[in-house]
């Protein structure tokens, strides 16, 4: 993997580390975060993670933003799988519960 590369999925790496902090306040009080804001970060990993390699994220975000898109009940178990491909995801060196 060239350099460049390499530079783009650690910043995407630990963007999702905050993604995660979002995704998991938004579980535990869904009013905390817009409809709106929720399905842009949730759009945004879907178009990146598989085109960095990060095929399961991908999927997780892909399902949840199509049901965004419908305005569709989101599926708790669906939000679940969300969670944890983008723990696996996250940069462990951004994670303040990690430390």
């Amino acid at each position: 993997m060239d350099d460049a590369l390499a530079e783009v999925r650690l910043q995407f790496r630990q963007r999702c580390s905050g993604d995660l902090l979002t995704l998991r306040a938004a579980m535990r009080q869904p009013q905390a975060l817009t409809a709106a804001s929720f399905q842009t970060m949730v759009h945004r990993m879907a178009g990146i993670a598989g085109s960095l390699g990060f095929t399961p994220l991908g999927a997780a975000a892909a399902a949840v933003d199509r049901a965004c898109s419908r305005r569709a009940s989101i599926d708790p178990a669906g939000l679940r799988r969300l969670e944890i491909a983008l723990s696996e995801v996250a940069d462990p060196l951004c994670d303040p519960a990690a430390q």
